[in-house]
């Protein structure tokens, strides 16, 4: 009692009530006709659906402060229904969330965020209800979990003799020195 027919795709997207209409036709021995019918609607999701990442950590630098409390990764979508899962990876480790209002968002803990290597690829997946897969997203982050150690050293003499005398006490004197180690330039 099995039957398949096959019917291009293109048919079905294109048929404005998308139902399928079926019928079978028969004839018993004794001559007496008989048919049957059936209706199956279904939807058409043909659309493209697309994820983005946003910018993490306000630079895509996740530092040491950063990296003690969790750390949140978010993005958009584009033709993605509410409640498509998002798949979320990074240094090996995999994350899921929902699609919400176009959106979605996640947090990795303190210890994944303290384990990532120094730059690292955040991938994210989504697929529309139809099963459509948005191009995956990409977004290269780093992690700097190390505190920069600069050095201060002043000049030997704070004067010419090292003694602030009279004259010199009624002035501005200079006082001076190098920084070295990691430091910038407007560093106070």
């Amino acid at each position: 009692g099995n039957f398949s027919i096959n019917v291009p795709g293109s048919d079905l997207a294109a048929d404005p009530d998308t139902t399928v209409d079926a019928s079978v036709a028969t004839t018993d021995a004794a001559g007496n006709p008989g048919t049957g019918t059936t209706t199956q609607g279904y939807l058409v999701d043909t659309g493209t659906p697309s994820i983005l990442i946003n910018v993490i950590a306000g630079d895509d630098i996740i530092n040491n402060v950063e990296d003690d409390s969790p750390v949140t990764i978010s993005g958009s979508t584009v033709n993605v229904e509410d409640g498509q899962t998002v798949t979320v990876s990074v240094n090996g480790n995999t994350y899921t969330t929902t699609v919400t209002a176009n959106a979605w968002s996640l947090s990795i803990s303190a210890v994944d965020a303290q384990a990532l290597g120094a730059t690292e690829t955040v991938t994210a997946d989504v697929s529309d209800l139809g099963g459509n897969p948005a191009p995956q997203a990409t977004r290269t982050i780093a992690h700097d979990g190390v505190d920069p150690v600069p050095t201060i050293a002043l000049d030997a003499n704070i004067t010419a003799d090292d003694i602030i005398n009279a004259a010199e006490a009624g002035t501005n004197i200079p006082v001076t020195g190098v920084v070295a180690g990691e430091f910038s330039t407007g560093d106070t």
